[in-house]
């Protein structure tokens, strides 16, 4: 299956990591917890990694959850790169 959106070196990483054992550690637990309603969508990607660094070191989990479907697929894309 082609993904253009992606290249090989990131869909070989993908792959890596959902063969490997991971812990999952759910992002953001409460609405309280998503950037503020005005938040321009230039900015999620950033509040959204920060949320994740956050998490992960926290947990020391080697996945971070998030639910998308709140903004934009351009900017959920971006913040699945992020």
């Amino acid at each position: 299956m082609d993904h253009p959106e992606f290249t090989a070196d990131e869909i070989a990483r993908g792959e890596e990591l959902f063969k490997a054992p991971n812990e999952f550690v759910k992002g953001v637990v409460s609405i309280a917890e998503l950037p503020d309603e005005g938040t321009p969508e230039s900015e999620i990607p950033g509040v959204m990694a920060d949320i994740a660094a956050a998490s992960l070191a926290e947990s020391g989990a080697g996945m971070f959850e998030f639910k998308v479907g709140l903004h934009s697929v351009d900017c959920e894309i971006a913040v699945v790169r992020a």
